[in-house]
């Protein structure tokens, strides 16, 4: 059975104010997960959190049960991947 890798106790995410709060969830490296809502719910804000682009407001983010904190972007890189609609980056490459 797989471990989970991801795990989200009791989170609040947004900025000033909350826009989810009391986030309980886990993901095991074997999961598929979407992440659907309506325009503003705080789906960005999520993933930035989880990222680590973004503070959290409250609770916990472990990944493989080492809080999130703890990683440089460069290990946390490694451990998460997001796939995005959105071009974030410039660039500017050749791929041959």
């Amino acid at each position: 059975m797989d471990k989970p890798i991801l795990v989200i106790k009791n989170l609040s995410v947004g900025y000033d104010n909350p826009l989810i709060k009391n986030i309980n969830t886990q993901l095991k490296s074997s999961d598929f997960t979407v992440l659907l809502g309506s325009n503003g719910a705080g789906k960005s804000t999520l993933i930035k959190t989880i990222t680590n682009k973004i503070p959290h407001l409250s609770g916990s983010i472990l990944v493989e049960n080492n809080l999130i904190k703890n990683y440089s972007n460069i290990q946390l890189s490694k451990k998460i991947a997001i796939v995005s609609t959105h071009n974030q980056f410039d660039l500017n490459l050749t791929v041959y």
